[in-house]
This record gives structure tokens, C-alpha cells and sequence, in this order.
């Protein structure tokens, strides 16, 4: 390249289509020396729309390793340094940055580079997020119709919940879940006809029909309204809108998994300091007043494991839960309320209101005529007319708030209760009012006031 440019080769390639300039070449590539080499000899940036991302028209087959999507982003980087203005100035065929990056990601970059890309492109001015072209297409819109699923991801962290059900202008039942839905269908129709040869078809099946369930579990997410769809529709709408109940099972499923991992967020710190704490206390040398040689303290079975986990508890961190909560549950939503509160209330109950980490994971109890393991139970349903309180552990009030989920949008089957399979649903019922727990002083029930 330095013996062609001294050789008086023009670096702008002035008048070529901007695919094809040495820049756009060099940045598809993800070539940092050659990148480098340009800026040094003073490439036009203007006009380039250099930080698009690279698509089908730039280099075919372009390599999305782990190391190239670190050099492209590297680059990046670089010329936004060079100038910042690059993530606001849109190429005359689209209205951002964002859009386009809706259009060709098409699940061909990893989640993680989408990510940071689209953060750099926010962090220096890129507005489009709600930008429409003209036929009305918002970022998220191209997302879900190019198939586009970190990218669809992004906006829905970025964008009220009233964007994620926006219809067309011309047609306010074509929403995002509505098209995500067709673009499943169609693909699923595609694989059962005779058009397409075996390579198409494998990548309908590997890439295409994935990417658009995952657009769909993130719409849901996100908070997208199933209700949307008519539940009396008839052929196609009906077929797409079984798609997305089905789409939505496997999210409500999903749950299960995070209310544990958020648990064991803002349990971890207590747990870890409360371990090391419990072998150190029997070791700290004390002095009774009498006996001036200092001697080991003295604890019965279990009681160093008690004040340790009693101290322990000033370490906890329930905003690590809400943030787990948060991080699958996207949009607010009823649903994402009831978690968090139900979330919220076992941690601080595990942290202050328990004896130690074995009471929280529970001892092995016949239930229903099975051995099992019962974990907590710092939940409670009112007894009626002065009858007796039934305990709840939160996995049950998980799946009781999966269990309405699913029957408010017509999900009749596919939801897991995933533990004490044999006593079915029956106790998980029980209504919301009435759900609180018991004051461990008084003995009283207090309500939690979830609806």
C-alpha cells in the first residue's frame, strides 16, 4: 500500500462508490495497519460513512471471529477519536447508524460487539432510535424484518415500551411481535416446500429460524402485548400467534433459572464472607479477665456459623437481584413487579431473618408422601376466617406469577413447574391479595400488597 500511494495512487479513489474506496475496504476487513496507514496519509472520512458495519456488500464472507470483531472495534474507536461526528452523519439511503446496524447484523456478530458498537455509536451522538424511514420503519422494525436479534436486544433496553408495540402508520397491528411472528412463519413455511436448494435451507434452519425465536423472546421480554394478536384469528395470524405463545412458554421457563441466579447475587457476599468467618472465629485467641494467657473462643455445634452469618448479612446486596430481574425482564410489566417484590422479600428474609445458609437452602421433608428438599418458606397465604396460614417458599409464588402469565395470554401448555412435580399446580394457588408472610416476634401475618 505505502509503494502504491507514493506511486501516486489516489486514497480517496475519488469518484468510486464508497463500498468500494480503500477506507471501507481496509475497515470491512478489520485491517488496523491498513486503516492506520490511510489516516496517517490523510484519508477523507467525510462522506464514507466509515463506521458503518460491514455488510454483504463490502467483503464477502467477512470473518466474524472473536479477534476481528476486537480489531474492528478497535478501529472504531480509533476513528471516532479522529472524529466524533462519524456516529451522527447517515448515510442518504438510511436515517442512522442504528438502522443500519439493524440491517446488517443479521446475527452474524456476536452479542457482545453489538453491544459496545452500538454503545460507542450512542455515547457520541448517534439519535436514531426512533428515527422511522420512509415507510416507517423504525431501528427496532429493521431489526426484527433483516432478522437482527443483539440489535433488537439494544433498542429494547433503549426505548420506552410504548416504541415496542408502535403498529405502521398505515397499519396499527403490524408491530414488532406481529412481524417477528410472519418472519418465523414464513421461514418455518420456506423449510417445508421445494424451492430452495439443501445450503438455503440449512441456513433457514441454523441461523435464520433461530435469530428470529430469539427477536421474539426478546419482544416478549421486552414487554411486546400478545393481546395484539387476535386470539380469534384464523390461518396465518392464527398459526404466528401459537408461535409466539410458544416463544413465550419457553421465556416464562426461563425464570426459574433467574430467580436463582439473582438470589445468589446478592446472597454471595454473605455467603463467601460468612464461610471464611465461621473457620476463623474458633481460632481468634480472647482473654476471659481471669486467665491472662489468651485462649481459643469456644462455640457450640453451628454457632460460630450463626454470628458469622449474622454479620455476614451487612455484606448482602438486593440491588444485585432486582439487577438479575432486571436484566431478563426488560420491559416493566406486571410480571417483572411481582419478581422483583417476590425476589426482594426471600433475600432479605435469607440475610437477616435466618440462622444461617443451611436453613436457606432447607432440610430434606415428606411432602405429599415424596422426600424433598424444602428451601425457605418466608412467604405466606391468608387463612381464611381466622384459619391457619399456609407457608410458601418462592418458588412456588414463581411459578404461581408464571402460571397467571400464561393463562392471561392463551399459553396453555409448555410452562414447567420444574419442582414437586407430583403435587402439580395445586400449591401454587392462591391469590395475590393474600399473599405476605409472618412477623417472626409477633407471629402475625403482615400483607406484602402485591396485586
Amino acid at each position: 500500500m505505502t509503494a502504491l500511494i507514493n506511486g501516486g495512487a489516489d486514497i480517496n479513489a475519488a469518484g468510486a462508490d464508497y463500498r468500494k474506496r480503500p477506507i471501507r475496504v481496509a475497515i470491512a476487513a478489520a485491517n488496523e495497519r491498513a486503516v492506520g496507514l490511510l489516516l496517517q496519509r490523510g484519508v477523507q472520512l467525510q462522506g464514507t460513512v466509515a463506521i458503518r458495519l460491514p455488510g454483504r456488500f463490502d467483503v464477502r464472507g467477512f470473518p466474524t471471529t472473536p479477534q476481528c470483531e476486537l480489531q474492528l472495534l478497535s478501529i472504531y474507536q480509533r476513528l471516532i477519536r479522529q472524529d466524533s461526528t462519524l456516529a451522527t452523519i447517515p448515510d442518504e439511503d438510511v436515517p442512522g447508524l442504528v438502522y443500519d446496524a439493524a440491517d446488517w447484523e443479521r446475527g452474524c456478530f456476536s452479542q457482545s460487539f453489538i453491544n459496545q458498537y452500538l454503545d460507542l455509536l450512542l455515547a457520541n451522538g448517534a439519535d436514531d432510535l426512533r428515527t422511522v424511514d420512509r415507510h416507517g420503519f423504525a431501528p427496532l422494525d429493521m431489526a426484527v424484518a433483516a432478522g437482527s436479534p443483539w440489535v433488537a436486544e439494544w433498542v429494547c433496553r433503549h426505548v420506552e415500551s410504548e416504541e415496542v408495540n408502535r403498529g405502521m402508520p398505515n397499519s396499527p397491528i403490524r408491530t414488532p411481535l406481529a412481524m417477528a411472528a410472519s418472519r418465523l412463519d414464513s421461514r418455518n413455511r420456506l423449510l417445508e416446500g421445494n424451492g430452495f436448494g439443501e445450503d438455503i435451507k440449512e441456513d433457514i434452519r441454523t441461523r435464520q429460524i433461530p435469530n428470529a425465536k430469539t427477536i421474539i423472546r426478546t419482544l416478549l421480554r421486552a414487554g411486546a402485548d400478545i393481546s395484539s394478536m387476535s386470539a380469534v384469528a384464523i390461518g396465518a395470524p392464527r398459526r404466528q400467534r401459537h408461535l409466539v405463545q410458544t416463544e413465550y412458554a419457553t421465556v416464562l421457563n426461563g425464570l426459574s433459572n433467574v430467580t436463582m441466579s439473582a438470589i445468589n447475587a446478592a446472597l454471595a457476599p454473605q455467603r463467601d464472607h460468612s464461610m471464611i468467618l465461621a473457620r476463623l472465629l474458633p481460632l481468634a485467641p480472647h482473654n476471659d479477665g481471669r486467665d491472662p494467657a489468651p485462649s481459643p473462643l469456644s462455640f457450640g455445634p453451628h454457632e460460630a456459623e450463626g454470628i458469622a452469618w449474622k454479620i455476614g448479612a451487612f455484606l448482602h446486596e438486593p440491588p444485585a437481584a432486582a439487577a438479575a430481574i432486571d436484566e431478563y425482564l426488560i420491559g416493566h410489566s406486571q410480571l417483572r413487579r411481582r419478581m422483583r417484590t417476590a425476589v426482594a422479600h426471600f433475600v432479605k428474609s435469607a440475610a437477616t431473618r435466618t440462622s444461617g445458609n443451611r436453613e436457606v437452602v432447607g432440610d430434606m421433608a415428606n411432602v405429599g408422601g415424596v422426600m424433598v428438599r424444602v428451601p425457605l418458606q418466608c412467604f405466606a397465604v391468608r387463612g381464611q376466617q381466622g384459619g391457619q396460614h399456609r407457608l410458601l417458599g418462592v418458588r412456588e409464588v414463581v411459578h404461581k406469577a408464571r402460571l397467571d402469565e400464561a393463562a392471561s395470554h392463551g399459553v396453555t401448555g409448555g410452562v414447567v413447574k420444574g419442582f414437586n412435580e407430583h403435587l402439580g399446580d395445586g400449591d401454587c394457588v392462591f391469590e395475590w391479595q393474600q399473599r405476605g408472610y409472618i412477623h417472626k416476634a409477633t407471629r402475625l401475618f403482615v400483607a406484602l400488597g402485591i396485586e
